[in-house]
């Protein structure tokens, strides 16, 4: 039995790109399935660009700015289909997703919680990418579909499973309460580690949808979604046991990156602070660079 699909978009200012996001999955070869627009409070002409679609699309609107996560819970209480797919009003759909997807949910029966490796592209490169319908994937990859079980462990250490390539069964969103939305950032790094104590993901290895690198997107280092990963992780060593090892190995790699950027931006103790702890917990080849970098950088830039 064919699987069907609710796909949920939350839109906020999103005039720009709301079309072609919509256009994508209109664009489709498996047929069944409802798109969910969540209009986040929007002040430009994203809702008359929504309005244009008619019945191809089911329109709520917030009746104040409440952000992505609780658009997205609408959507989620909204969604008619038996598995719930994400994206993102700036990103866009391989044509044969749904159809990939769907025959991976067939074979992994037992399975709740699916996803796919994504390309990044910038704005005019996907924008460029729409306008020539050019496709995201070669035809011939969708053939033999390779994909990749992550259990537990795997997840909270690397949590990045990607919101627009995320598709979860609608009844064990509904049952784990969706995303929290009082977290204002790393809200989906919260559910992808809630999933993964009670199910498995099945990644699919094919860039199925394509995330637009926003300039300038990035946060300042120490900023909400490090610190809000970092408490992520310290609630779910407390409530749901996870060893000291896993706990080490995922905090490691968050201070990592905060360590890296902190030598992006010149900031060196900030670095140095980072990068220690990082290697204190978990020690890689990549962190020991970086940690050694952060220490000698003022004796290699005098040479």
């Amino acid at each position: 039995m064919s699987t069907s699909f609710s796909v949920v978009i939350p839109a906020f200012n999103a005039e720009k790109t709301i079309k072609r996001a919509l256009d994508s999955v209109l664009a489709q070869t498996y047929s069944a399935f409802e798109i969910l627009v969540i209009d986040d409070k929007s002040s430009d002409k994203t809702l008359d660009i929504l309005v244009e679609y008619g019945a191809a699309i089911k329109i709520f609107k917030n009746e104040v700015n409440s952000g992505a996560a609780a658009s997205r819970n609408t959507g989620i209480q909204e969604a008619k289909g038996d598995y719930i797919a994400f994206l993102d009003a700036d990103d866009i759909w391989a044509t044969r997703k749904l159809e990939i997807m769907d025959r991976v949910i067939r074979n992994y029966s037992d399975e709740k919680a699916f996803n796919h490796t994504l390309s990044f592209e910038t704005e005019a490169t996907c924008q460029q990418r729409y306008e020539q319908n050019e496709e995201i994937i070669d035809n011939s990859d969708v053939n033999n579909i390779d994909v990749k079980v992550r259990a537990r462990d795997e997840v909270i250490i690397d949590p990045v499973v990607g919101t627009p390539s995320a598709v979860i069964e609608t009844a064990f969103l509904r049952e784990l309460g969706g995303f929290n939305d009082t977290l204002d950032t790393a809200e989906d790094i919260d559910l992808w580690i809630r999933i993964c104590q009670k199910q498995k993901f099945v990644k699919v290895l094919l860039p199925l949808g394509t995330v637009v690198e926003q300039k300038g997107s990035l946060r300042s280092v120490g900023s909400s979604p490090c610190e809000n990963h970092i408490r992520i992780l310290d609630r779910a060593r407390a409530e749901y046991g996870i060893s000291k090892r896993t706990y080490g190995r995922a905090k490691s790699l968050v201070l990592e990156w905060m360590g890296s950027q902190a030598l992006c931006e010149g900031k060196r103790k900030l670095a140095i602070k980072y990068l220690s702890e990082s290697v204190y917990l978990h020690l890689r080849s990549r962190n020991a660079y970086l940690f050694a970098k952060s220490i000698l950088s003022p004796f290699i830039r005098k040479q």
